[in-house]
């Protein structure tokens, strides 16, 4: 435990959990994967999780609220490893030291032979503070996911950034899908409209409108980053007709890509 002027760790007490919660908010909003929690989920998955007890959730304080705050498991997992990101990077690195010092010094206590960390790939000031101590660091650039609703995932994502769309651009789109690796698809077609956006189910006409031929799991590699236009086109996992309307395909499918970092806590796998 440390205490400075201004900072001081201690456990978890009782009521916390709307504080970490708000900490935990303001830290991974804006990553993808992230959903705003409750204090319902967040005592399931913490504080009513076997093998974790107050004892395990560490908390740094400034000037009685809270900065940072880890959580371990019961595997010597770090469930959940938070520092607030406002601070100074200097200030920033010497807190989550001194929380890793605690929470690796708690796992000894607890007889785990090793602690296991995970954090944003975009979190360069944690990535060197964890590098300096010896962790090994392994990369993972993979997830798992399942779109259950492609027309109203198209539809909500569009409209969300129908912003930095161009104005003049109005362009229908007919998308006709299989349904490669996914058991079953839906439906067949939809006709997307980018201006005002609208997405049809099935549509029964489709003249006039760009043709767009791929698979569920080519589309879903394309939204999420896993794939780029490039070599989805040479290895004729989606075609275009007309060709020379490729240059409108690939700007809707900018505007529908995924381009920010994944991220989930440990603490949500269990």
């Amino acid at each position: 435990m440390f205490r400075t002027t201004s900072f001081a760790l201690r456990p978890y007490r009782a009521g916390d959990e709307t504080r970490l919660i708000a900490l935990w908010q303001e830290t991974f909003a804006g990553l993808v994967g992230y959903v705003e929690r409750s204090a319902t989920y967040w005592r399931w998955c913490i504080l009513e999780r076997p093998g974790v007890t107050a004892e395990d959730i560490l908390i740094v304080e400034h000037r009685t609220q809270p900065v940072a705050y880890g959580v371990l498991g019961p595997g010597g997992q770090i469930l959940e490893f938070v520092v607030q990101r406002k601070m100074r990077r200097g200030k920033r690195a010497r807190v989550a030291r001194e929380l890793l010092d605690a929470l690796e010094e708690r796992a000894r206590r607890r007889g785990h032979a090793a602690v296991e960390v995970q954090l944003p790939a975009t979190d360069g000031t944690l990535a060197r503070v964890l590098r300096r101590r010896g962790y090994l660091a392994r990369h993972r650039d993979w997830l798992q996911w399942v779109i259950v609703d492609l027309a109203g995932l198209i539809e909500r994502v569009l409209a969300h950034r129908a912003a930095n769309l161009p104005s003049a651009w109005r362009r229908v789109f007919v998308l006709e899908l299989e349904s490669g690796h996914y058991r079953c698809v839906p439906y067949r077609c939809l006709r997307i409209e980018t201006a005002p956006v609208r997405v049809q189910r099935d549509p029964s006409e489709a003249s006039e409108a760009i043709q767009v031929k791929t698979d569920m799991s080519t589309l879903a590699d394309l939204l999420f980053n896993r794939l780029s236009w490039r070599r989805a086109a040479a290895e004729k996992r989606i075609h275009v007709w007309p060709p020379g309307a490729r240059a409108d395909v690939r700007r809707l499918l900018r505007a529908l890509r995924v381009t920010r970092p994944w991220y989930t806590p440990l603490a949500d796998h269990r």
